[in-house]
């Protein structure tokens, strides 16, 4: 790491398209309900049903963990007044896979979120409309970014510089969507349809079915916890402070 004349170049590893991720994990769950569908529907076996569908579960996370070492590349984070310069490389190679140039007085917003595998996750909410997010491998916990050199403590130094000369126009956190009352509203919407439909399967007495709330259950639960985290995330970014942040080397 370089730091001269306000700048800061910070290098860290980058996951090439979250966009991708994310699409891998809907398609899988996706064939883990159509499985259970037919389980249930063509087999008339509950523990072949199980079987498949654990087995489904098994095969989609052996996918991700052999395909996630071929997203990861490079990266070269740039810091300065103007704005936020992102350069993506080849793994081990010098080779320039993608370019980012964000300046701060495009940007309205950002969120950042640090999961379970220590990956640093930024999403970046600009004027027009649109959004960017990242996700970096930094191998740090949020306590570790606020107290170190890392992907935060460097965006966040410059942005509060940024906003120290704004009335108006500052780039402030934003609650992820299930961090909000909106989320928090759609989450019971989704209990409480459950509840209703095992009602119904009790009442007419086609447990077979069941399978279906707990697919849908396995769906839920993860959303929960994201709502937690993420609101947890929010509270802690906004009562964050400028001297909190303590940047070494």
């Amino acid at each position: 790491m370089s730091d001269s004349d306000n700048q800061i170049e910070y290098h860290t590893e980058y996951y090439k398209d979250p966009t991708l991720m994310a699409i891998l994990m809907i398609a899988g769950f996706g064939i883990f309900i159509t499985f259970i569908i037919w389980a249930c529907k063509n087999i008339g076996s509950n523990q072949l049903a199980l079987m498949i569908c654990f087995g489904t579960i098994i095969l989609f996370l052996v996918v991700l963990i052999i395909l996630k070492p071929t997203l990861l590349k490079n990266a070269i984070i740039n810091y300065n007044a103007n704005g936020i310069g992102i350069k993506l490389y080849e793994k081990d190679s010098n080779n320039l896979y993608w370019e980012y140039f964000f300046l701060w007085q495009d940007m309205i917003a950002y969120r950042f979120y640090f999961d379970t595998k220590l990956n640093t996750c930024i999403t970046l909410y600009l004027k027009n409309k649109k959004k960017q997010t990242f996700i970096f491998k930094d191998n740090k916990t949020y306590e570790q970014a606020i107290s170190e050199n890392s992907v935060l403590s460097n965006f966040y130094s410059f942005v509060s510089e940024f906003n120290k000369e704004k009335e108006n126009g500052k780039i402030l956190p934003k609650q992820n969507f299930l961090a909000t009352n909106r989320g928090y509203y759609l989450i019971w919407f989704e209990v409480v349809l459950m509840i209703l439909a095992l009602i119904i399967l009790l009442v007419t007495k086609r447990l077979s079915y069941a399978f279906y709330i707990f697919g849908t259950a396995l769906l839920l639960i993860p959303q929960i916890f994201n709502r937690q985290r993420n609101k947890e995330m929010f509270e802690k970014m906004s009562s964050l402070k400028n001297d909190s942040i303590l940047k070494e080397g």
